[in-house]
């Protein structure tokens, strides 16, 4: 890791996680490729990329 680079931690379910870095690895991207292009799409779009709303049935 070079000086502009810093370690991100998150606690997430194991089930959660071994499912995505499944479909990651078949799309030929690790955990910190995706990160970063969230993190990228973050800035980008100034807010999470995606709708964020809570379900019709609450």
């Amino acid at each position: 890791m070079n000086n502009s680079m810093i370690l991100i931690e998150a606690v997430v379910d194991r089930e959660l996680r071994e499912q995505a870095e499944s479909i990651l690895k078949q799309l030929g991207e690790t955990p910190s490729m995706a990160i970063t292009q969230f993190y990228t799409q973050i800035v980008l779009q100034h807010g999470i990329p995606f709708e964020l709303k809570l379900p019709s049935n609450i």
